[in-house]
């Protein structure tokens, strides 16, 4: 009898409109068979009512704006989406960040959308007058912003109805936490989980059993919470911090941690600040409302048994994009509530136009491969016969335009883990030698949650066990040297980008046939990559690379990777007709021992000359926004996982940038004595040191490092390595 009446009493009190919203009425003009994908034009140019009495207005195709649009949907009732119009940093963040040609158009699936939208104007013009003076100049005007009067759904434009059947198969979704006393679920409550740039860990999805542990601020929790979701209440004068609380219950093997919100309060997605920031948590924490935490602590007082689950309430979708060209574009997985994902965005759309712009200059394209399956033990090799020498010869640089692209037509038919993505190339009959392939690839992003990759690390060790690597099973084939390096992003399709190659150009041979080898984690879902090599620049007037000196390997990080014997010093003479040397190294850290080595701990890396060094230092690696912060330069935003933090050399969904530095001056003479080059890699200053106690294992550098040397191309110096 108790438990049916928590049930009505729980129901009653979710009864206001906390379910799934309406998709609204079908478009007109458009076949129910529409399915837009991104790159498809919009099929309409469209006009909007906005509250200044005004009205925002796309062109129709094929037409083109004059700058990209990006489409947020508020939604009432939805705890993160009201959450993320309080964030006062991040709103800031987003008007001093936001490309200054993008446009906004701000609509609401609220029946009171004209109040809504009247909301997100004030909002945002508030956090512009508050400003600091030195960045007023560099927010995006307010003027960009378009705050349409009606709700999404009553939307009566003939083009911009296409929108509601848009935002009906672009979905997003809603966090929910569900309770039971009886065993169905009878209450249904919002939550917010804790900022993903803090807490990463997902919150478990099976039923857990609901325990109060008070306020949470007591030095130990005196219970045993193992499998436990805890419970915390609201306390007007709270002796510690939500980090706190989370270490005490995760000290007591909490599998969850639910927080109440303030009482009288919103819900809001939890930070950290400060030394807090620091505090070792795993274990997942949402906040739910105050109302609904009362009636579980009720629940609980009377002994009755109560489980909740999380889960999440698919919803039509809040985001989308049009970019420059009128093309629909995703805007990507938004668990931050926070508007800063909508600047991360138009960053992106920022960048991509520019380097369409980057990729109309004159140059010889030589293709590679075009939306080729990359997967498997191999990857993807192809043989292409190289332009002639002579041909070659008149250009300066070389640029590798890479797009990686996937199966499907959105998002959510990509592959969901981040791993390596390796380019090698070997070209027969030419001075490079033909190396095999690295195996460290396959063993440097290690996901052991992932069935297929457990499944083929024990068929490794198994083929490795019974063949050698040139055995002819073709467990690692010879795949020459790395001339690129990419790291997936978590489950996007929209990554393109232009890495300049320049310093590599001799392992390419003219006229010879040369094969290309793309590589990722072989248990990986399928990626379809595209290569074309671009040749450009003036001979007649520039340096030209003509030959190559290899130097190191990575290896793994730990008390060995600066042993002799592991980086033994290279020794070299200078060619004759050497103008200019180049440094160039693919440096990236993986695994995470426990120093969180190498993929989120900052390493330095030191290469001496004829003892003169020089240094790069991942200081980057574990920054919270350390790799969002980079969307202009190519990092693809809003990814299904982790995306934002910087990382050791690397961020996913993106090209990775070699380390180039001009050592010309640190060589001797050509004909004179041998130069000797060392490498150390240290972390915190010192060699690693992993605990070998600690159970986990150490990480992993991966390392492609050479010396290019340059001339005038008129001097009809030969390619080499030497």
């Amino acid at each position: 009898m108790q438990a049916l009446a928590l049930a009505l009493a729980v129901s009653t009190l979710i009864g206001r409109s906390d379910g799934t919203l309406s998709g609204g009425a079908s478009p007109h003009g458009l076949a129910e068979s529409w399915r837009p994908g991104p790159g498809d034009l919009i099929p309409f140019g469209f006009n909007i009512s906005t509250i200044d009495n005004s009205s925002f207005v796309v062109p129709s195709p094929p037409d083109s704006p004059t700058s990209p649009v990006i489409v947020y949907v508020y939604n009432p009732d939805d705890a993160a989406s009201r959450s993320m119009w309080r964030d006062k940093a991040s709103i800031q963040s987003f008007l001093t960040t936001s490309p200054a040609e993008t446009q906004y158009l701000f609509l609401s699936y609220g029946l009171y959308a004209d109040k809504d939208s009247e909301m997100m104007r004030a909002v945002l013009q508030a956090a512009t007058d508050n400003l600091p003076v030195s960045n007023r100049a560099r927010a995006v005007s307010l003027s960009n912003m378009h705050f349409g009067d009606v709700p999404m759904t009553g939307i009566s434009d003939k083009g911009a109805n296409f929108l509601t059947s848009l935002m009906g198969q672009w979905t997003s979704a809603r966090a929910i936490m569900q309770a039971t006393s009886t065993g169905d679920w009878a209450l249904e409550s919002e939550r917010i989980d804790a900022s993903p740039d803090w807490l990463p860990w997902p919150l478990p999805t099976h039923p857990l059993p609901l325990q109060s542990i008070g306020d949470g601020c007591r030095d130990r929790i005196p219970y045993n919470l193992t499998g436990v979701a805890a419970l915390v209440s609201w306390a007007p004068r709270r002796a510690c911090t939500y980090a706190q609380i989370l270490m005490r219950a995760q000290e007591s093997d909490a599998s969850a941690v639910v927080i109440s919100a303030p009482e009288e309060e919103d819900v809001l997605q939890m930070i950290c600040g400060g030394a807090d920031c620091d505090i070792p948590l795993t274990v997942g924490a949402t906040m739910i409302p105050h109302k609904v935490a009362v009636q579980l602590q009720d629940a609980l007082a009377l002994g009755l048994p109560v489980k909740v689950r999380f889960s999440e309430q698919e919803t039509p979708g809040y985001y989308a994009a049009i970019d420059e060209e009128n093309r629909l574009q995703q805007v990507g997985w938004v668990r931050e509530a926070s508007i800063m994902p909508l600047a991360w965005a138009a960053q992106w759309l920022h960048y991509a136009q520019q380097l369409k712009r980057r990729l109309q200059a004159p140059a010889l394209i030589v293709p590679v491969f075009e939306q080729q399956v990359m997967q498997g033990y191999h990857g993807i090799r192809v043989n292409v016969t190289m332009p002639p020498a002579d041909k070659l010869a008149a250009f300066t640089s070389l640029a590798l335009d890479f797009e990686l692209g996937c199966p499907g037509k959105l998002d959510a038919d990509c592959p969901i883990w981040d791993h390596v993505v390796q380019l090698f190339v070997c070209c027969p009959g030419g001075p490079v030698p033909c190396d095999s392939c690295d195996d460290t690839i396959w063993l440097a992003q290690h996901h052991p949650e992932d069935a297929a990759e457990r499944v083929w690390q024990q068929d490794y060790r198994q083929r490795s066990a019974d063949a050698s690597a040139d055995s002819s099973n073709g467990l690692l084939p010879h795949c020459g040297r790395e001339l690129g390096r990419w790291i997936t992003p978590f489950r996007r399709r929209i990554g393109r980008w232009l890495s300049d190659a320049t310093p590599l150009l001799p392992l390419l041979v003219g006229g010879q046939q040369c094969t290309f080898t793309a590589q990722t984690a072989p248990w990986a879902l399928p990626w379809q990559p595209s290569l074309r090599l671009r040749f450009q620049g003036d001979s007649s007037t520039g340096l030209r690379p003509f030959a190559l000196q290899p130097l190191f390997g990575g290896g793994t990080f730990d008390d060995s990777y600066n042993n002799a014997s592991s980086h033994p010093p290279v020794h070299f003479e200078t060619p004759k007709g050497t103008k200019q040397a180049l440094l160039h190294a693919f440096i990236t850290g993986h695994g995470s021992d426990d120093q969180n080595c190498a993929e989120f701990c900052p390493t330095s890396h030191h290469f001496s000359v004829n003892g003169r060094e020089h240094l790069i230092n991942f200081t980057n690696a574990g920054t919270a926004h350390g790799c969002a912060d980079r969307v202009l330069e190519g990092v693809e935003p809003n990814e299904h996982g982790t995306w934002l933090y910087g990382r050791n050399g690397w961020c996913d969904g993106q090209d990775v940038q070699p380390f180039v530095v001009d050592i010309t001056a640190d060589l001797n003479s050509p004909g004179g004595p041998a130069n000797k080059v060392e490498y150390k890699g240290l972390y915190q200053g010192r060699d690693p040191h992993p605990d070998p106690k600690s159970g986990l294992p150490p990480g992993y550098i991966m390392q492609s490092s050479s010396i290019s040397f340059l001339s005038h191309a008129d001097a009809g110096l030969q390619l080499s390595v030497l």
